[in-house]
């Protein structure tokens, strides 16, 4: 009987993340292409929110890395492909990210370090934010505008809370290719039509088809 229960609970959360995913979806598809953005910042934002709250909540190494392959699926590693990444490869200074508003997704790890960054850094405590070129190193990916930050979490997060400073990323990627391999149907990610693993998130996985929208709309 436990089993059972157990097991139906589990179908009714699965049930509730799919119905979630779906109407995401619809609503993107309601929308103008140009608003798309708009929309995948307000999926994303509750995603950056979590990792900038994370430490302070729970202490150091609260979260995982923040990689592409975190964000939408371990799998998605077996199919970023150097030849097709470079082929899309794209002027970084024509993409400036702004702090206080696009989807830059720093993942803090440490908590005293969260602490001195976040104590000292913006305008208001008097050490504006300014990019740092030794340290500071994000890749772009597009269509989605998202910033993976793979070194400087921690003063990007002090920035991203201070709502302040402009980063250029150290790459920036059209990762459009990757719709002709990859499927989404909120429950599982499917590569080249097979199934390969169970969906994490439903709002990493509505964002990313709301960028296949995107580049179909374009």
């Amino acid at each position: 009987m436990m089993f059972w229960i157990r097991n139906k609970k589990d179908k009714a959360a699965a049930d509730s993340k799919k119905n979630r995913f779906d109407h995401l979806l619809s609503v993107a598809e309601r929308l103008p292409v140009k608003a798309l953005p708009d929309l995948i910042r307000a999926i994303v934002r509750p995603i950056q929110s979590d990792l900038l709250l994370a430490v302070a909540e729970e202490g150091t190494d609260s979260r995982p890395d923040m990689t592409p392959q975190e964000f939408f699926f371990d799998g998605l590693i077996q199919v970023q492909f150097y030849e097709k990444m470079k082929e899309g490869k794209l002027n970084s200074d024509d993409y400036p990210l702004s702090l206080a508003s696009d989807m830059v997704l720093p993942w803090p790890w440490n908590l005293s370090r969260y602490i001195d960054s976040v104590s000292y850094i913006g305008i208001h405590k008097g050490m504006p934010w300014k990019q740092d070129k030794l340290n500071h190193y994000v890749d772009l990916w597009l269509p989605w505008r998202i910033g993976f930050v793979h070194s400087g979490n921690h003063s990007i997060t002090a920035g991203i809370l201070a709502g302040e400073g402009t980063i250029i990323p150290d790459h920036v990627y059209d990762m459009s290719y990757l719709f002709t391999l990859i499927r989404t149907d909120g429950v599982h990610w499917f590569v080249n039509g097979q199934k390969a693993e169970a969906v994490k998130s439903w709002r990493s996985a509505a964002v990313f088809e709301i960028g296949r929208l995107l580049v179909e709309g374009s």
